[in-house]
């Protein structure tokens, strides 16, 4: 269970860069500027993908092939919990109150949104895991 659920959590980081991607794009440009945006670079092979994602599969891969120690590995997960709660801190310290309670419905359907795919998706990786 454990194994599953940090696999589900890494999947939810992976998959809120896509939202975050998404919604941006759709907030700032129109269907057009969008589609002529995404058929440029496609057309160029260029692919956006964050860096700590990248970095993120290579570290996956390099434990995966025990090509780096237990013992370094054991460290590495202390730092990044503790970098991990740093993170949490900071983004709960930029969060205005007064402006979240004004966004009100528009932010509280975007919660319900996003829970429910994170559960649809929790759920779907069970079944095709177990």
């Amino acid at each position: 269970v454990k194994d599953m659920a940090m696999i589900f959590k890494i999947l939810r980081v992976v998959l809120l860069v896509v939202v975050v991607f998404v919604f941006g794009h759709i907030k700032n440009k129109t269907n057009e500027e969008i589609i002529e945006e995404e058929a440029t670079d496609i057309k160029k092979g260029k692919v956006r993908i964050p860096w700590y994602v990248i970095g993120f599969f290579v570290t996956c891969a390099l434990f995966s092939l025990k090509i780096i120690p237990n013992n370094i590995s054991h460290i590495c997960k202390e730092i990044s919990n503790n970098l991990e709660i740093i993170a949490l801190a900071a983004i709960g310290l930029r969060v205005n109150v007064r402006d979240l309670l004004k966004q009100g419905k528009a932010v509280s359907l975007y919660a319900l949104g996003v829970g429910t795919l994170q559960i649809i998706s929790a759920l779907a990786l069970i079944a095709i895991l177990l």
